[in-house]
């Protein structure tokens, strides 16, 4: 609801709102966006064309910005870059957003000046790095332009006005607007009618949009319409988004439209016309193409003319595209074209946005093409790209349809699958034992299907490598082939290398031995596998790719890059072997050839024999008595003959084959050189050894070990508990796929089974004191209970899961552990006595959290009657505060009212205790809740805050409270003497509150509660009348901050002699429980721990302690502290755990989330101890209270002194926060400075500045007459008694009446008294003497004539007049001046109510401490308005 205005005040209007109410001076509503320029009558009647046209011309501007950069500026008119724009026509200003080669658009800004001949037609700026006259300042230009032309077409074959109704009819305009909208949206007539609908509707662009000059994707509520607001006159245009137009002018029936569409047509409109990049999608666009060259070294190539030679290629790439003829041409594109399209928006070349993205992201992994002499920009090396990227990249292009040429004709070309370099063995002649060999590296593929084992290759040396180290190949053919072999012919090569793809190898055959490792690891009978080589890991790839006739290019990426081994064979060309030196070969070369290389599966024809390779053996040997304990061992070993038939032990694949093998076997190794893992120069044996073989395998197991760092050695070594089983669970599955590593067991493979239940146990125990209990933790996980001391261990090395004895595990991977953890935590912070866990009976909320994890908790009867009680009681409240809230639904709905039935009773675990009959008040349902609530903490001497808003009967509670006590004692009293006993007398309560309000607590106590005996303790004792006998007999004690902290001996003297009982036991008397209770109203007099008073508070002896406070926290956390340490000891005994655990993170503001998160945490600690409920909730059926910031701007005179004391006071403050503490004084005394001085210069110079007016006073003057001829009565708040005076003196000469009081008063009770009595209209008082203590409810209008940046303190004089017993509408006057320190203070404040509200009420969450950075901020040069 928006706040009424004082009268004669006109507030700013924002366009679109009723003519006549302009704008005297500026003020802002509460939740209103501030609206700072004037508005002009012609503004309120929109032009016919809402898209006006702009005074350039196209000659113009190609004229001043160049024919070169108006071409530039015409491609991203015409591709849609102009985001938005809009057009200032006063100021003949043309602003916008366009697409730059950076993520963030551009910002330009275009003023206009009249044709002079000779002189700029214009100035463009913008935030590109061109600065002036730019491309995109020419496409803004032209987008305005075209818009206007379409626009105005489409108006003229339509005329007539279109825009905002005029004044004598804006009475009916909302409606039928709304009418129109709504017959606009649901037409299906024709485009006519649409249009003449969509004038009756006042829109300014319906028209537009129905004669097709605007279209939009759906016909479907902006989801934005309920924020819509017009942001100027103008209009801001949105061009490029789906579903989108320029916001109409009428806001309040954007309003009411979107109030009428439900959340999930809102939410799901914004999922369809969200924003896409449209740019490319149209037919203007080409495709691209990537055209390669085949470079061959000229006339400095080595060896051309040694035997054999043949060239290499050095493959070069550059970007092309289709020109309008079909041919493929450079157009302009060069990959520096692409630059900035890497990782940025793609769409401003006139190719394919996909192949745009493909040439950038080419370009970021080749760098152009380099030799010592010159760099081609226009060409990129793909022979010499390093990264294994660029195949992913390649591969995509057949993907998004890219043609691949050759020297600018277009091939058939395939990206095919990783392939091996392999060695391929084949027969010279006839197949059999007398044919001769001839062996060659291969490019293969090979996979198995069933027992047909299916192969693919490539001869490898006729295709030429790529990459540095070379990562792949590429293969020619065909015509492709034909350009290579011309282009060596050109630079004299005698010969080429020939055509891979004219020399493909394919072959079929049943191979019915499977090798050992692919039974190891089966795969599924429909997917070929390559087989794994002697000593290489298996290796999964995709099926045998099909490579078609006709392929002219092939591009072929490698598993892994090339070795030495195998680029040599590359290198040796085809090696021929005659059948007469085919068995020298055999004995002599093939076992070490078959070590070092990996080989295609030889034809079964070929009789090639079985070569057995060494194998890495790792030996596991189980310790029977610690089950999950192992030794490990490797070594390797070397077969006497590689060609004998497999033995048992290579046979045995699996865990009990290998068992068996062992057992069978005990002295194996006799046909075998058994060698450690690491050889030595000189051992025995040594010869044997194959280091290149050993390498490649050490490699591969090491790299299975990396990811597990307990277990990456290979030396000997011993393992324990988890780490076993993650050797056989993870490690060895991986060990096995390499196919020369064994792995051996000796002794049974203990099991392991992971528990899915593991339940938390909380216990509490009788402690040794009062207040501490012991608290113990458990976690049961299948009958065996594991100390959560071993859990919070493992949580603190960061250990994933914990292993028990008997091989059950579990997870800590569980969010219940990990809160558990934090809560340990805090608690261990919490309690600084350290040693055994233990908790607080205070500590109810962190008990709450823990009993919300446990899945069984053992507690005592003391605990569950103290602190269970508590939570239920609490809960209790805040279900009937929901159901307050809801009440309506749930009256409604009569299922709910029955489910909620069994919950309710569930908490009836409290006693209901009656209103005291001796109370003489009807209170109300929450003020019950108040007094239950009091009384169950006075029963189990127990302390807490009540924080109630201000108005709300924080006193009447209380008072219920005492009247509970009486009725106690008395009870108590009549019991005793029916046994003959005694009793001890009733303690009294004591209340101390500030001076000012101890009247009306001993009014309130003679109306409320006649029968208690009141003592007002009004001067101190010292000399005089002893406090024992002045309070003798009574049951209330009323004193004051400052007596209590003069007289601190007599109340605590007096509070130990109270309470004592002599045990029946022990016949000792115990120690004293204190005065009845210590009731601390206005509490926050009390939150500054340095002070006395703090100190006697917490001191105190007690039953209980309330604090009574509607602002337990005004300026930072530590309030709150020094408040609950007073009441609630126990909760957070140290002063440096609560800054630690919850001030300093939740007041840092570095990291928001954790802020609130720290927030929540503290404000469910503190819940069953503080009850606060808001005048919104409970006290519903007050009258509205409208709050209205007015922003008075300084006469002229008063701004020139104001802007010169504030630079002097800036210089010399900003010099002081280095050291804010040690200054903090002086600082604070330059703030002081500047606030009076916004107020009235002659607050600090009255001679200097006598003739200088004030501006709030003037309007307070101003406003007032008005106000009391209707019959209200007005409050007047200040801090400065020296200001208020003066308003004093003007209100004299205007001849208004009013009252005045402030801290040096002393008749204050007889001025308060003719205020409410009506005598006079107008109260003036200072902030501090009326912020709390009184009720002035017969005032129904405040004006706040300064603003302070502790918001509770305002809040307190606010809550003078609304609060409980109001029956008029309150508003509030906040006034500020504008381009003061003031605006910043309201800022301040803000964020200090927003830390009230995260931690006692709901929200988020705001740093509010005053910190050096603050001060800066203060002083920070007001924005020009």
């Amino acid at each position: 609801m928006h706040p009424n205005p004082p009268p004669n005040s006109r507030l700013g209007n924002q366009l679109g709102s009723q003519p006549g109410s302009l704008p005297d001076s500026r003020q802002h509503m509460t939740g209103d966006k501030a609206q700072t320029r004037t508005i002009r009558d012609n503004e309120l009647v929109s032009a016919n064309n809402p898209f006006p046209e702009i005074p350039v011309t196209v000659p113009q501007i190609i004229r001043q910005a160049g024919h070169r950069t108006y071409q530039r500026g015409v491609a991203y008119q015409r591709n849609r870059e102009v985001i938005r724009y809009s057009y200032d026509e006063d100021n003949s200003t043309l602003t916008g957003l366009v697409n730059g080669s950076t993520i963030i658009p551009y910002e330009v800004t275009i003023r206009f000046f009249p044709a002079v001949s000779g002189s700029a037609t214009f100035t463009a700026r913008c935030t590109c790095p061109v600065l002036t006259d730019c491309k995109h300042a020419v496409a803004l230009m032209l987008t305005a332009l075209d818009r206007a032309s379409v626009a105005k077409k489409a108006l003229s074959e339509h005329p007539g006005p279109v825009g905002v109704p005029s004044a004598a009819s804006a009475p009916s305009a909302p409606s039928a607007a709304a009418k129109g909208a709504a017959e606009a949206k649901g037409s299906a007539g024709s485009k006519s009618a649409d249009v003449a609908e969509a004038k009756k509707a006042a829109d300014p662009l319906a028209a537009l949009r129905a004669s097709g000059a605007l279209t939009t994707a759906a016909k479907l509520p902006a989801p934005n319409a309920e924020a819509a607001e017009p942001e100027n006159s103008q209009g801001s245009f949105a061009l490029n988004e789906l579903g989108s137009s320029p916001t109409a002018l009428d806001p309040t029936a954007l309003d009411g439209a979107a109030s009428k569409i439900s959340a999930w047509r809102r939410d799901l409109s914004s999922v369809l016309s969200a924003r896409q990049d449209l740019a490319g999608i149209d037919s203007m666009r080409v495709s691209g193409a990537l055209d390669f060259s085949l470079s061959v070294s000229g006339s400095y190539a080595r060896g051309r003319n040694m035997p054999g030679a043949t060239p290499s290629i050095n493959l070069l790439a550059r970007p092309l595209m289709a020109s309008k003829t079909g041919r493929w041409i450079k157009g302009g594109l060069s990959w520096e074209t692409f630059a900035s399209s890497v990782g940025g928006p793609v769409g401003r070349h006139e190719i394919y946005p996909e192949h745009e993205r493909f040439f950038a992201e080419l370009y970021s992994i080749a760098r152009p093409w380099q030799n010592m002499y010159s760099s081609h920009r226009d060409w990129i090396s793909i022979s010499a790209s390093a990264s294994t990227l660029l195949w992913d990249v390649l591969a995509r292009a057949e993907d998004i349809g890219l043609p691949l040429l050759v020297n600018g004709r277009e091939v058939n070309y395939a990206v095919l699958s990783p392939a091996q370099v392999r060695l391929h063995a084949a027969a010279e002649d006839t197949p059999g034992e007398g044919s001769g060999l001839q062996l060659q590296a291969a490019l293969s593929w090979e996979g198995r299907e069933g027992e047909l084992l299916r192969q693919l290759w490539l001869p490898a040396a006729h295709c030429h490598p790529i990459g540095t180290p070379r990562t792949g190949f590429f293969a020619l053919g065909g015509l492709a082939q034909q350009e290579y072999e011309q282009a060596a012919k050109a630079v004299h090569w005698k010969t080429a290398r020939p055509g891979a793809l004219d020399e493909v190898g394919r072959e079929s055959f049943v191979h019915k031995t499977a090798p050992k490792d692919a039974r190891e690891v089966p795969a599924e009978p429909s997917t070929p596998t390559i087989n794994p080589a002697q000593g290489e890991r298996v290796r999964y790839s995709p099926a045998v790719p099909e490579l078609p006739e006709g392929v002219e290019l092939a591009l072929i990426p490698l598993v892994e890059p090339l070795d030495a081994a195998s680029e040599s064979l590359i290198s040796a060309g085809t090696v021929h072997i005659p059948a007469a030196e085919r068995a020298t070969f055999q004995k002599e070369y093939l076992p070490a050839l078959s070590r070092s290389i990996p080989s295609l599966t030889p034809d079964p024809a070929l009789g090639l024999p079985h070569v057995k390779p060494p194998h890495l053996v790792l030996d596991i040997s189980f310790d029977e008595q610690v089950r999950h304990d192992a030794q490990l061992s490797w070594h390797w070993e070397y077969p006497l003959n590689p060609f004998a038939e497999d033995s048992v032990e290579e046979d045995s694949t699996d865990e009990a084959s290998a068992k068996e093998a062992s057992a069978q076997n005990p002295a194996i190794g006799s046909d075998v050189y058994s060698l450690p893992v690491f050889g030595y120069p000189g051992e025995e044996g040594g010869e044997v050894r194959d280091e290149r073989f050993e390498a490649r395998v050490l490699r591969s197991v090491r790299a299975i070990l990396a990811a597990h760092p307990a277990l990456s050695g290979l030396e000997e070594r011993r393992i324990e508990g988890w780490e076993t089983r993650e050797l056989l669970s993870a490690i060895l599955p991986k060990l096995r796929r390499v196919s020369a590593v064994q792995v051996r067991f000796n002794g049974t493979p203990p099991q392991f089974v992971e528990a899915t239940d593991a339940l938390i146990e909380i216990t509490v125990s009788e402690g040794n004191s009062r207040d501490w209990f012991g608290l113990g933790i458990a976690v049961k996980v299948n009958n065996w209970t594991v100390p959560f001391a071993q859990i919070f261990e493992a949580l603190d090395r960061g250990a994933d899961r914990i292993l028990l004895g008997n091989g059950t595990y579990f997870s800590l991977r569980r969010p219940e552990f990990k809160t558990l953890r934090t809560l340990i935590a805090e608690a261990r912070e919490l309690d600084d006595a350290g040693g055994e866990l233990r908790i607080n009976r205070h500590q109810a909320g962190l008990f709450s959290e823990l009993e919300s994890l446990a899945a069984s908790v053992h507690t005592t009867a003391r605990w569950d009657a103290q602190v269970r009680s508590l939570l239920e009681l609490v809960e209790g409240l805040e279900d009937a505060e929901e159901s307050a809230e809801k009440g309506t639904e749930k009256a409604s709905d009569k299922g709910a009212q029955d489910s909620a039935i069994p919950q309710k009773a569930s908490r009836q675990v409290i006693a209901q205790r009656p209103v005291p009959a001796g109370l003489q008040a009807t209170l109300r349902h929450y003020q019950v809740e108040g007094f239950q609530w009091l009384a169950f903490l006075y029963e189990h001497r127990l302390g807490g805050i009540l924080a109630d808003d201000m108005g709300l009967g924080k006193t009447v509670q209380a008072l219920a409270l005492l009247a509970h006590a009486l009725e106690e004692h008395r009870a108590a009293s009549e019991d005793a003497a029916e046994r003959s006993e005694s009793v001890e007398p009733f303690a009294p309560f004591l209340v101390v509150a500030p001076t000012s309000v101890i009247t009306n607590w001993a009014a309130e106590a003679e109306r409320f509660l006649p029968e208690a005996k009141v003592v007002t303790i009004t001067e101190t004792t010292a000399g005089k009348t002893p406090l024992a006998e002045r309070i003798a007999g009574a049951h209330l004690v009323l004193t004051s901050y400052t007596l209590l902290r003069m007289d601190e001996d007599a109340y605590t003297g007096y509070a130990r002699t109270l309470g004592r009982a002599v045990d029946d036991l022990t016949g000792e008397l115990s120690a004293p429980e204190g005065w009845g209770a210590l009731l601390l109203d206005e509490a926050q007099f009390v939150k500054n721990t340095g002070t006395r008073a703090w100190s006697i508070a917490r001191a105190m002896p007690a039953r209980t302690k309330i604090a009574m406070t509607g602002t337990p926290i005004e300026n930072n956390l530590m309030e709150l502290w020094a408040l609950l340490a007073i009441v609630a000891d126990g909760l957070f005994p140290s002063a440096r755990a609560f800054r630690d655990l919850y001030a300093r993170p939740a007041e840092s503001g570095e990291d928001p989330a954790h802020a609130a998160a720290t927030a929540a945490r503290l404000r469910r600690r503190i819940r069953p101890l503080m009850l606060r409920r808001t005048k919104e909730l409970v006290a519903a059926e007050l009258p509205a209270k409208n709050d209205t910031r007015v922003n008075l701007p300084l006469a002229p005179g008063h701004r020139r002194i104001y802007d010169t004391h504030l630079q002097r006071e800036r210089q010399k403050v900003l010099g002081l926060l280095e050291d804010m503490d040690k200054n903090r004084f002086t600082i604070f005394q330059s703030l002081t400075l500047l606030r009076r001085l916004a107020l009235d210069a002659a607050l600090i110079d009255p001679e200097a500045y006598a003739g200088v007016s004030s501006v709030k006073r003037d309007y307070l003057v101003q406003q007032l007459p008005d106000l009391l001829e209707k019959g209200h009565r007005v409050l007047v708040f200040s801090q400065f008694t020296g200001y208020l005076k003066s308003i004093s003196a003007r209100l004299a000469e205007e001849g208004i009446g009013h009252l005045y009081l402030d801290g040096s008063t002393r008749n204050r009770a007889e001025v308060i008294e003719a205020f409410t009595s009506g005598q006079e209209p107008v109260f003036l008082i200072s902030l501090k003497a009326g912020g709390f203590g009184l009720n002035l409810t017969e005032a129904d209008h405040v004006f706040i004539m300064d603003p302070w940046w502790n918001p509770a303190a305002e809040q307190q004089a606010v809550d003078r007049i609304h609060r409980i017993g109001q029956d008029k509408e309150v508003h509030v006057y906040r006034l500020v001046a504008e381009g003061t320190i003031e605006e910043k203070v309201m800022q301040l404040k803000e964020s200090k109510a927003a830390l009230f509200d995260a931690v006692v009420g709901e929200g988020e969450f705001a740093s509010a401490a005053v910190t050096a950075e603050d001060v800066r901020e203060l002083f920070a040069p007001a924005i020009e308005r």
